[in-house]
């Protein structure tokens, strides 16, 4: 609880916000994500006086938000360098709801605002110019002639249920399409070199080797990862809310396990298993996960998995290919 409360102890006073910046205003609403997933991730609950302080953070950073809208915001150039001719607009859609299809069109890399790996949650260096509008965009289209895809640049986009991607993107940065909490499904031209999505909607790279997410509204219950996957990426089946099993086999390359690739799956029960290849492990895989049952292939595997920060929740239990979960023994007797 001391650290929940020097972390709200930082923000700003609410009479300050009415000054602040556009960048200065995404920077206090990453502060307030940060509180709010430390405290999903610890189970905590803000008492009275911090609720109170956190209400009234999040109302005026809103408020302010809206204020600094204006017709530009809606449009304007993401490009990486001056050779990327790389724009960005917001396009109000038919629904009578005040929602938006954004889309990142021209020719070049877009430009890269984040430090985040797959094993590491890193820090923004700047502020994707659309973010305040992000809660009223359900579509994102990137048009062919794009090349790349800044890490983060659309992470937890809540109310995104269509994702479609041009055949020319060949860099899909860290966590750009993951945690779309409505979204069912990518699309991706016939043909694309670099980047395929499978049977079950998830999105892979062409060679089937990285795993970058599997849609958060996928009604698959029972995952069966390919073979060659070597790498499970950052948030990766974050949120995923049908996902009940994992299934890896014997046979599987996989050596990485990203950042948080697990969290937020509530209807996750059972993962087996992980196998003996496994070498690089991110922090937080299961944060919030309703997982019970944990494989591992050997003894090795168990002691990387629970090695370094608290990847793994409590509830979790870590068994052995032969083992049996300990109620299952118990209802066999």
């Amino acid at each position: 609880m001391k650290q929940l409360a020097e972390m709200i102890s930082a923000l700003p006073d609410v009479s300050e916000i009415e000054d602040k910046t556009e960048e200065e205003l995404h920077q206090i609403q990453d502060q307030l994500d940060d509180i709010a997933f430390y405290m999903e991730d610890h189970e905590l609950e803000p008492d009275e006086a911090q609720l109170e302080i956190l209400t009234a953070v999040a109302d005026a950073v809103n408020q302010r938000m809206i204020q600094t809208l204006d017709a530009a915001t809606l449009e304007g150039e993401c490009g990486a360098t001056e050779s990327d001719d790389v724009h960005w607009a917001l396009t109000s859609n038919e629904d009578g709801e005040n929602t938006y299809t954004l889309t990142i069109s021209g020719t070049g890399a877009m430009k890269n605002l984040n430090s985040s790996t797959d094993l590491v949650s890193g820090s923004a260096t700047g502020t994707y110019p659309w973010a305040p509008q992000s809660k009223n965009i359900t579509e994102i289209v990137i048009e062919d002639g794009v090349t790349s895809i800044g890490a983060k640049a659309f992470i937890a986009y809540t109310n995104v249920e269509k994702v479609s991607i041009g055949k020319d993107v060949q860099e899909i940065g860290t966590g750009a399409f993951n945690q779309l909490a409505a979204c069912s499904g990518f699309e991706f031209p016939a043909g694309s070199e670099f980047f395929v999505v499978d049977e079950q909607g998830a999105l892979y790279n062409s060679d089937m080797t990285k795993l970058y997410a599997l849609p958060c509204q996928s009604d698959i219950a029972d995952y069966v990862l390919p073979d060659s996957v070597k790498v499970i990426g950052y948030n990766a089946f974050a949120r995923c809310a049908n996902l009940e099993t994992i299934t890896i086999s014997k046979n599987s390359q996989l050596k990485t396990l990203g950042f948080g690739s697990f969290a937020f799956t509530e209807n996750l029960t059972e993962f087996k298993m992980i196998p003996k290849t496994l070498e690089q492990v991110g922090t937080l895989i299961f944060s919030q996960s309703g997982l019970k049952n944990l494989y591992c292939a050997d003894e090795n595997v168990k002691t990387l998995l629970t090695s370094g920060n608290n990847i793994l929740g409590a509830q979790i239990r870590l068994l052995l290919e032969d083992e049996t979960p300990a109620e299952e023994y118990m209802d066999a007797q």
